[in-house]
């Protein structure tokens, strides 16, 4: 039986092949989505400090394939809403890849239909 940490490389080199899969096909949104959500312009707080709202990293975040499309596009309008934007998204799974200030991974993470969030970084093997 495979071990954990093999499985994480495994979800990892899938992610990535999906990743850059999606960088050489069409990342526009579907028009049913496009319509669904009222454009949303980013809300300051004070938590976010010029310096944090600045440093956006790239985020990979999968959903659950039961996820609304009403859900989907209130997803897209919080990252926006937090200062964020959504830069490509999966064919093949729920989700898509967003350029986010870290202070605001775990509000995305905290809703009903994200499964995972994890930042996303280059990925080598060791030989």
């Amino acid at each position: 039986m495979p071990s954990s940490r093999s499985l994480l490389y495994l979800v990892i080199a899938v992610v990535t092949v999906f990743l850059i899969y999606t960088q050489t096909c069409d990342t526009t949104l579907p028009a049913k989505l496009t319509t669904t959500a009222a454009p949303v312009t980013p809300v300051a707080t004070t938590s976010n400090t010029s310096t944090e709202m600045a440093d956006l990293k790239s985020y990979i975040v999968t959903l659950k394939e039961t996820i609304s499309d009403a859900d989907y596009s209130g997803l897209q309008a919080k990252i926006n809403e937090l200062g964020g934007e959504v830069t490509s998204q999966f064919s093949l799974i729920k989700g898509f890849v967003a350029k986010l200030p870290p202070i605001h991974t775990s509000a995305i993470e905290s809703h009903d239909s994200v499964l995972t969030i994890e930042e996303d970084k280059e990925v080598k093997i060791q030989s």
